[in-house]
């Protein structure tokens, strides 16, 4: 990732430009800043868990960022030193920038993980920027959030995803298509319902060309309302068009409906895709009443290295229910803070960032590096409900089961 000229990195350059900026006062909020890092390091490693605390999206990165505080300090701590989570409520943008800034000027916090929303953590980017402390994201997934790493490094370069962006989700699932849909099930006529939002809008502008790609029919495409309680319409559209498999691109409550509908009139296509209530895998099937069943949608429990497996049960033996998918990152983020402080011995946060950026580790999520934006290049996996459990089916080299058609079709 780096350039290199007679033996001088590009970001050693950067970093030297971004101290002599400090040094000639550029902002009184980095200078408290670094003084309070300083004052914190005497004591323990402290890292913030920022989310939505109030719902099992946020609650989820401060439980799994506390798993691994614990395990870490059960260890020995980092440098000599415990780690400390600290919560902080995610809400609207200028809730969550309040948040922000308290965690680094009042709790003197020396890195983030967490973020949901999108659009609330893009007004925080700026305030990370200034701060310039690192933040590892674990759930909002716009590509715009780590647009400017490369633009503008000196800035933004503290700003790193352990998760998956929404153009990648759009090229998991055309893999998904191709493999699964195509290649088990024989598939090749594909509708594609989205809700009328940036970010799903988005994912269909990757995911439609991929599929025509591919040499695969879309016929039929619709974005309908966020607030939406009947797809009756749409699955009757979906239906004249002789689609064989209905794409759901879905965040939020409607993807309990989409299922129940879809169940309860048995239209002649499949249903798979991203539907993020089906992402609450130990509940989904209760709160559907088992609607969801042979549903194929992304994030489930599978082994995607030799830690996942092991995670979610010490998990759920402990909450009670599956992590949800910030979770997952959040407590992968805390051990990735660990190991780049020990590589940089140190707590700094420039020696933090080009630490992480060297990072190769085999997490819950899978092995993570990061490129040249700081993305994490890591699968997505995709499960089909069957029988009350979520089976892992794609990729396949980590499929614990095949995929099945629904047997009305």
């Amino acid at each position: 990732m780096e350039q290199r000229n007679h033996g001088v990195s590009r970001r050693h350059l950067l970093r030297q430009a971004a101290g002599a900026a400090a040094g000639a006062g550029w902002s009184f909020y980095v200078i408290t800043r670094s003084r309070t890092a300083r004052a914190g390091e005497a004591s323990a490693f402290r890292v913030g868990a920022l989310g939505p605390l109030t719902d099992f999206t946020g609650r989820d990165i401060l439980r799994a960022a506390q798993m691994a505080a614990e395990e870490i300090n059960q260890a020995g701590g980092v440098l000599g030193r415990p780690v400390e989570v600290v919560p902080a409520d995610e809400g609207d943008p200028e809730q969550t920038v309040r948040a922000f800034q308290q965690l680094v000027t009042r709790d003197r916090v020396h890195a983030v993980v967490g973020g949901f929303r999108s659009g609330v953590i893009l007004a925080v980017l700026p305030h990370v920027a200034r701060a310039r402390i690192p933040f590892i994201i674990t759930g909002a997934a716009s590509p715009d959030i780590t647009k400017d790493v490369r633009r503008n490094y000196r800035s933004f370069k503290y700003i790193f995803r352990a998760w998956v962006n929404s153009n990648r989700q759009a090229v998991n699932l055309a893999g998904v298509v191709k493999e699964i849909l195509n290649g088990q099930a024989g598939f090749t006529r594909f509708a594609i319902d989205a809700e009328n939002l940036k970010w799903a809008r988005d994912y269909v502008d990757i995911l439609k060309p991929l599929l025509l790609q591919s040499g695969f029919d879309v016929v039929y495409e619709t974005f309908h309302d966020p607030a939406i309680t009947d797809f009756s319409p749409i699955f009757e559209a979906a239906s004249r068009a002789r689609a064989q498999v209905l794409l759901e691109i879905i965040s939020n409550q409607a993807g309990y409906t989409i299922v129940k509908q879809w169940k309860a009139q048995r239209p002649r296509f499949a249903l798979a895709g991203n539907n993020n209530p089906s992402y609450l895998v130990s509940s989904f099937w209760r709160d559907t009443e088992g609607a969801c069943e042979y549903e194929l949608s992304a994030y489930v429990k599978a082994p995607l290295s030799s830690k996942s497996l092991d995670f979610w049960a010490r998990f759920e033996a402990r909450h009670k229910e599956s992590p949800f998918y910030t979770g997952t990152g959040a407590y992968d983020a805390v051990y990735l803070l660990k190991l780049a402080a020990e590589r940089a011995g140190s707590f700094g946060a420039d020696e933090l960032v080009e630490a992480l950026e060297q990072s190769d580790y085999e997490g819950v999520i899978g092995r993570i590096r990061f490129d040249e934006d700081h993305e994490a290049t890591i699968p997505l996996p995709y499960g089909q409900w069957i029988k009350g459990n979520k089976v892992a089916v794609w990729p396949e080299r980590f499929s614990l089961g095949r995929y099945q058609v629904p047997p009305w079709l």
